[in-house]
C-alpha cells in the first residue's frame, strides 16, 4: 500500500507538471494573439480566451448554434460534441468557448467540468461576470470557475447537490447563496474569494469539506474572542483555539473539515449529540489530541479524519455511523476500538499504520470488522477466506507480494476496488458462486495473474480492471452481465473472449488494445443491433448499422454475413478443489457463446465418497480425487475434482499475559467448528478462536470438524 501512495504521489505531480505545461502553452497562445493584436493596436482579452480554449476542444462537431433548444438528454453518455458556444459530453458541460460576461447554462446540463480530471477548469480563462445554473444541474464540478478574476455573481438552482472542489476559487464573488439540495462543498470551493463577504447556507445537513472558505472576509468576520467561526450550525474554524478543552457548542450539528487541521493546542474534545456530521480532514495533525467524546448521533467519520493524531490511543465508532472513509485513522498510536457501528461502507487503509491494525494482524492473518475484511496483506501462500467475511474492501490484499492463491466462500458478496492490487505473485482467485460485484481495478498490476472466471452471480464489473496484468489470457464473463466498461479487459493478453448474450452496453474502450483472433458474441445492444458469433467462428450471425460509431465492430466480425454449422460444447471447468464441509461449484455445459443446455444431461461422479454430483452442482464429501463426468448427445465431457481436508493455522503457539493469539480452522465454515480445551485452568479459546490465557502451564486446543480432529498444542508463559 505504501507503493501505493507513491504512485498517487506521482499522479499528483504528473497533474502539476501538465498544469504547468498548460500554463505555458496559455502564456504562448497569449504571446502570440497580443502580437497579431499589434497590427490592430488592441489587444482582445476573449479572443485570447477563446484561442486556448479552442487549442483544447477542437475537432469536435458543431451539432447546432442554438444551446438553448437542444436535447442534451439525448446524447451518448461518452459522446464529445458542441452547441453553440459549449462543449458537452452527453449531458456534461466540459468548457465553455464563448467570450460573453452573463452566461446562463443551457437547460439539460447535469453537471459542469470533467470529475475525472482534476485541474481541468471549464470557464477557467473566461471574462465570465455573472453565471445561472439550469434547473437539471446536480453538480458544479472541481474547477469549473477556478481563478474567473471578473466573477461577480452566481445564480445556483434548487436541485444542485454538489459544488467541487477549488470551483469558485480566487473568483470576485460578493455574495453567494447555497441551496438547501447541496449536500457536499468540497475544500477549498470559495478560498481566497477577497470579496465574498455574505454567504447564505439554506440547508441544515449540508457537508464542508477542508478549508471551503479560506482566506475570505466572510470566515474572518465569524471569529469570536475565543477563535472559533461558526455559522449557523456549522462549526467552520477552531484551528487557533487556545485552551485544552473544546465542547461543541449544542447548536452546532455540523463540523467542517479542517476545522482543527494542525491545532497544537487541544487536548480533548467533547461532542454534543446533535453533532451528526464531519468534514474531511476535520481533526488531522492535532498532534495532541489525547481524547474524544463522539456523537452519539454521528453519521460518518470522513477522509483523514484523524491522520497524525499522534497522542489519541483510543477510539469509539458510535453505532449511527454509517460510513467510514479513506484513512480516517491513518498514522495514529491508537490501540483500542470500540466499534459499534455495524456499518460495512468502510473505504480503504481506515487504521493503516497504527497499533491496533498490528495486534490484529497477529491474532489473525484475516482482519474482519463486520463481515468485511479490511486487511489481508499478512497472509501468504494459497488462502481460503472465512466464511464470515461478505466483503473484500478496497486494498484488502494490496501489495502483498507472498500470496499465490486465493479462495473465496459463498458468503462474499462484493469485492472492492483495487482488492488486489499490485499482488505480485497472485496466480488465482476463486470468487465463489455468490459474488455480484467486483469494483474498478480489483486485480491491477498482478503480473502472474493468467485466468480469471467471474461467476454467473457477478451483475457488475468496474473499469480498468485488469490493468498491467499483462499475463491474462483468459477470462470468463458471467452470465447476465449488462454492461462492459472503459478498459474492462484492456491490457490483458486474451485472444478470444465471449460476450454474453445479456449484455446491453458496451464501450468504445472495452477491449482497447486488444488482438482477438475469436470474438463471440451473443447480445441485443442497446440500440436493437445485435451479433452473435464473431471472426473465426463457425457460428456467426451480425447485423449492426453500418455507421461509423460501430467500425470497431469491423476488426472482429468482419461483414456482415450468415454461418450455421454444429455448436461445439465444453464444461465451464475442467479442474476443481473443493474441501469437506466447504461450498459446492456448479459445472454447466456450454456451448461456445457460453449459453447452458439445461436439458438431458447425464451427471455422474467416479467415486461418490470423495465428491457428489446432482444437475451439476458438485459437493464435497471427503478428501480423494474424482471425475465428475457429463453426457450429452452421446459425447462425454469431464472435470478432475480434488477435496482436500481442513486445517489449523497453527499446531503450537506460546503467549505470554499480554499476547493475543488467534486460532482458525482454514478451508472450513465456522460454524461447523466446534472447539474445545484440555486444560480449562491454563487456556480456553471462544467459538470464534480466540485464545484466553488463564495460567502457567499448556494445553490442548482442539477444533473439530465433522468427524476429523485437529490440534494445537498452547504454551502460556507469565
Amino acid at each position: 500500500m505504501k507503493r501505493k501512495r507513491l504512485v498517487r504521489r506521482f499522479k499528483i505531480v504528473a497533474v502539476l507538471l501538465a498544469a504547468s505545461l498548460c500554463l505555458s502553452m496559455s502564456n504562448q497562445v497569449t504571446y502570440a494573439a497580443s502580437e497579431g493584436s499589434e497590427e490592430t493596436g488592441s489587444t482582445d482579452e476573449s479572443a485570447t480566451n477563446l484561442g486556448f480554449n479552442d487549442f483544447f476542444y477542437s475537432g469536435a462537431d458543431k451539432l447546432s448554434e442554438d444551446p438553448y433548444h437542444f436535447d442534451y438528454a439525448s446524447m451518448q453518455i461518452d459522446e464529445e460534441y458542441r452547441v453553440g458556444d459549449f462543449y458537452c459530453r452527453g449531458t456534461i458541460l466540459l468548457a465553455y468557448l464563448g467570450n460573453e460576461e452573463n452566461v446562463v447554462i443551457p437547460e439539460g446540463i447535469t453537471c459542469l467540468g470533467r470529475e475525472d480530471v482534476l485541474m481541468d477548469s471549464a470557464f477557467g480563462g473566461t471574462p465570465v461576470v455573472s453565471v445561472t445554473f439550469p434547473s437539471t444541474l446536480k453538480n458544479a464540478g472541481h474547477h469549473t470557475f477556478y481563478e474567473c478574476a471578473k466573477l461577480k455573481t452566481v445564480k445556483m438552482n434548487s436541485g444542485l447537490e454538489k459544488i467541487g472542489s477549488y470551483c469558485f476559487y480566487s473568483s470576485a464573488l460578493e455574495a453567494v447563496t447555497i441551496p438547501e439540495s447541496v449536500t457536499l462543498v468540497d475544500a477549498r470551493a470559495f478560498d481566497s474569494d477577497k470579496k465574498l463577504k455574505t454567504v447564505n447556507i439554506m440547508g441544515k445537513n449540508t457537508r464542508f469539506n477542508q478549508e471551503v472558505f479560506s482566506d475570505t472576509p466572510f470566515l474572518k468576520s465569524l471569529y469570536n474572542k475565543d477563535k472559533v467561526a461558526i455559522k449557523d450550525n456549522y462549526l467552520l474554524d477552531a484551528v487557533k483555539y487556545k485552551k485544552a478543552k473544546f465542547v461543541v457548542p449544542s447548536n452546532v450539528t455540523s463540523i467542517a473539515g479542517g476545522a482543527f487541521f494542525l491545532n497544537e493546542s487541544v487536548e480533548e474534545i467533547v461532542m454534543h449529540d446533535n453533532v451528526t456530521l464531519l468534514g474531511s480532514e476535520v481533526f488531522r495533525s492535532c498532534e495532541n489530541l489525547k481524547k474524544i467524546k463522539m456523537s452519539k448521533n454521528l453519521t460518518n467519520i470522513p477522509y483523514w479524519a484523524f491522520v497524525k493524531c499522534n497522542d489519541l490511543e483510543e477510539i469509539t465508532i458510535p453505532k449511527t455511523v454509517t460510513s467510514i472513509e479513506s484513512g480516517a485513522f491513518y498514522d495514529t498510536f491508537i490501540t483500542k476500538v470500540n466499534f459499534l457501528s455495524k456499518t460495512t461502507n468502510i473505504e480503504e487503509d481506515m487504521f493503516e499504520e497504527t497499533p491496533w491494525l498490528s495486534v490484529q494482524q497477529d491474532k489473525s492473518p484475516f482482519v474482519v470488522i463486520n463481515g468485511v475484511l479490511i486487511d489481508a496483506t499478512k497472509t501468504s501462500g494459497k488462502v481460503v477466506v472465512p466464511d464470515t467475511v461478505h466483503i473484500i474492501n478496497d486494498e484488502a490484499f494490496a501489495g502483498n507480494e507472498v500470496v499465490t492463491d486465493v479462495v473465496l466462500p459463498d458468503s462474499v458478496v462484493r469485492i472492492d476496488e483495487d482488492a488486489f492490487w499490485s499482488c505480485s505473485n497472485l496466480k488465482s482467485v476463486d470468487m465463489g458462486n455468490s459474488v455480484k460485484e467486483v469494483a474498478s481495478g480489483a486485480f491491477r498490476y498482478c503480473p502472474k495473474l493468467t485466468s480469471v472466471v467471474f461467476p454467473d452471480s457477478v451483475e457488475k464489473i468496474g473499469t480498468y480492471m485488469f490493468q498491467e496484468s499483462n499475463s491474462v489470457k483468459y477470462v470468463r464473463l458471467p452470465a447476465g452481465l449488462k454492461r462492459l466498461e472503459e478498459y474492462v479487459l484492456s491490457e490483458t493478453s486474451i485472444n478470444s473472449i465471449v460476450i454474453p448474450g445479456s449484455v446491453t452496453y458496451i464501450s468504445g474502450h472495452a477491449m482497447s488494445g486488444l488482438e482477438l483472433t475469436n470474438y463471440y458474441l451473443s447480445s441485443v445492444l442497446e440500440d436493437g443491433s445485435y451479433i452473435i458469433g464473431g471472426a473465426n467462428s463457425s457460428n456467426i450471425i451480425v447485423n449492426y448499422p453500418q455507421e461509423p460509431i460501430y467500425d470497431w465492430l469491423n476488426d472482429y466480425t468482419g461483414e456482415a454475413g450468415r454461418r450455421i454449422a454444429q455448436p461445439s460444447y465444453a464444461l465451464n471447468d475442467s479442474k476443481l478443489t473443493l474441501y469437506p464441509t466447504w461450498y459446492g461449484k456448479k459445472l454447466k455445459l456450454e456451448d461456445e457463446f457460453q449459453r447452458s443446455v439445461n436439458t438431458d444431461v447425464v451427471w455422474q461422479s467416479g467415486n461418490t465418497s470423495v465428491a457428489t454430483v446432482t444437475n451439476g452442482m458438485v459437493l464435497p464429501v471427503s478428501s480423494g480425487t474424482t471425475t465428475i463426468t457429463a453426457t450429452y448427445q452421446n459425447k462425454t465431457y469431464t472435470c478432475s475434482v480434488t477435496v482436500k481436508d481442513p486445517s489449523l493455522n497453527m499446531t503450537k503457539v506460546t503467549v505470554g499475559y499480554y499476547d493475543d493469539a488467534f486460532l482458525s480452522v482454514l478451508n472450513a465454515k465456522s460454524s461447523d467448528v466446534k472447539w474445545s480445551t484440555s486444560n480449562k485452568s491454563v487456556a480456553t479459546i471462544s467459538q470464534k478462536g480466540m485464545i484466553e490465557q488463564h495460567k502457567d502451564g499448556s494445553a490442548i486446543i482442539t477444533a473439530t470438524v465433522g468427524n476429523k480432529k485437529y490440534s494445537c498444542k498452547v504454551t502460556v508463559r507469565y
